[in-house]
């Protein structure tokens, strides 16, 4: 089967309309939105490493320790747990961050245990994110026709 030609579209730095390929399928491929392309996985990998080692020294000085691997990941289930339990309330304004709603603030969460688990272990998460991000471009549709 074919695949139809893709349409142009946008680019999501300059907003020059350009046909996507599969290397930059979000940036045209001028000089200025490649480097943009770049520029935008290496600030967000150094940030999400400054604020994981923040977050590792706030637990430890909270009396936090590193857990066992399968009690790290548990927590993450159970912020998980709390987002889904927070829907299921109407998503109200959490009760500790007002300006945001229980799923936000769970997801937070989640978010926040994920970078002191692999701050303990040495782990590359948000090197791993960029790259998933990338793998995941060349997937097929639904990953091969699953269903959820």
């Amino acid at each position: 089967m074919r695949q139809a030609a893709p349409e142009n579209k946008p680019c999501k730095f300059c907003q020059k309309s350009f046909e996507p390929n599969r290397d930059w399928q979000d940036f045209c491929p001028g000089d200025k939105c490649r480097n943009a392309y770049h520029s935008i996985r290496r600030n967000f990998v150094a940030a999400f490493n400054v604020l994981a080692a923040e977050v590792s020294e706030t637990a430890k000085s909270k009396g936090w320790k590193k857990s066992n691997d399968a009690e790290g990941l548990m927590l993450m289930v159970a912020e998980l747990g709390e987002a889904c339990t927070a829907l299921r309330h109407g998503n109200p304004a959490d009760n500790k961050i007002a300006n945001f709603s229980g799923v936000e603030a769970e997801l937070a969460d989640v978010i926040i245990y994920i970078m002191n688990y692999a701050m303990l272990r040495e782990y590359k998460i948000a090197e791993a994110v960029v790259a998933k991000i990338e793998f995941n471009k060349t997937r097929p549709e639904r990953h091969g026709g699953k269903l959820f």
